[in-house]
Parts: C-alpha cells; structure tokens; sequence
C-alpha cells in the first residue's frame, strides 16, 4: 500500500482540466498520406454515478456515427467512440479514418450527428442493446488469466480496489434510458469537445 501510494505521488501528473470550451487544431502529414484522421474529445470530472450510464451514452453515439458517417455516407474507413481515464478525468473520444478528399465532410457530418444525438429519443431497447455489447465485450477480454491478471495489475497502478473493474462492467446492467438521457445531457456538449485534424 505505502509503495504503491509513493509510486502515485512520484508519477502520476495532476487532474488535467475540464473541458468547457473546444478548441482546433490542424496536424499536417507527409504529402502522399493516404488517410486522414479526425479525433474530437473532452476530459470531464465524471462522477462515479454516472460513469456507466456515460459509457452507454458514448456507445449510443459511437453507433450513430458508424452508421451515418461510414456506412451511409461512406466517409470513413474506421469510425469510434469510447471513454477513457486519463490524468485523473474522463476522457471522451470520437476519431475517425477517412481518405483526405473527405475529411471536411467527414466531421461536418460527425458534428452533426453529435448535435442531432443532444435531441434523440432514447429508449430502453437502445440502452439494453448498447449495455449489453459492453458488458459482453468487457467480459470477453477478461477472460484469460493473462487479461485478468493485466485487469487486476491496471487497477494497482491507478490506485483502484482490487475488482474494481469487475465492479465498472456489473455497473452496466442498471443502466436505464434515464440514466443515459442525464448524462448525454450533462456531459456530451459540443461546444466542449476539441478538434485535431490530422491530413
């Protein structure tokens, strides 16, 4: 315990800032790059409470994203949502592959979506579909003792009880359709989120 809590002090940066308002930036790759990426993401201080009704709600979004962004549209060669610890904070993430003739309506269409999500119908059906891919997906990847072991040393090192994770994935199966209408609502803001183009 006492190792472990100098090891934190010693290495672990400081709780980045909250995201309030987005910024932009542009990253230029080599002349003959044949895909560009866009990536938007916040860092928010997410309550315990509503971490596992975030995580659906991202998933929501991720869905709508593949489906209007890639399959419809075509714009994307790879498409995703998720969130993520990161210095003390949530991190939300949105990021995309797409070819370079595409890639400014790739995130119009990607903003879009965002803000049309911020007014969607959410029902109980999405949410049960969406709680149980993660729940499935969480569970495949503990399943060997070497993931299980990773799982567990991941937990150390972020100074998280032991099964703590295992805890995050049985936090999924309350989620209901409330639950996630509240924390799109009080989390995916767009005008929180920043942009890196990479073309």
């Amino acid at each position: 315990g006492g190792v472990l809590r100098e090891f934190h002090r010693r290495l672990d940066p400081p709780p980045a800032p909250v995201s309030t308002r987005g910024v932009e930036a542009t990253v230029e790759l080599a002349e003959d790059a044949t895909q560009n990426a866009v990536v938007m993401g916040l860092l928010a201080e997410v309550p315990p409470e509503d971490r596992a009704a975030l995580r659906v709600a991202v998933a929501l979004l991720g869905d709508r994203l593949a489906f209007r962004v890639r399959e419809e549209l075509g714009l994307a060669y790879t498409i995703g949502a998720a969130t993520r610890p990161f210095a003390g904070r949530t991190r939300v993430e949105l990021a995309m592959a797409t070819r370079p003739e595409g890639v400014d309506r790739a995130l119009a269409e990607t903003r879009r979506v965002l803000a049309d999500f911020r007014r969607a119908r959410i029902d109980e059906d999405g949410v049960l579909r969406a709680r149980n891919a993660l729940r499935g997906r969480a569970i495949m990847r503990r399943m060997s003792r070497v993931s299980l072991a990773a799982s567990l040393g991941t937990e150390l090192l972020r100074d998280r009880p032991a099964g703590a994770g295992r805890a995050d994935i049985d936090a999924l199966a309350a989620v209901t359709a409330a639950d996630v209408r509240r924390a799109r609502n009080r989390w995916l803001r767009p005008e929180r989120f920043s942009t890196v183009v990479a073309r």
